[in-house]
């Protein structure tokens, strides 16, 4: 689930970004859920700086 603050978005750019995402989530090796958590939170703070939103949240 995708969540966007108050956002319009080009829906096809956010979907490249969030399966950017996912491939490197994909690719983490170890560090369990911790760092599967933290990998997610750098780049979900990426995703709504580019994007100009408040805040983009991708639950996993």
């Amino acid at each position: 689930m995708i969540l966007v603050a108050d956002q319009q978005l080009d829906v096809r750019e956010l979907v490249g970004d969030v399966r950017r995402i996912l491939d490197e989530v994909d690719m983490l090796e170890g560090g369990g859920a911790e760092g599967l958590l933290a990998q997610v939170e750098d780049r979900r703070s990426d995703v709504g700086e580019r994007h100009g939103a408040r805040y983009v949240r991708i639950l996993v």
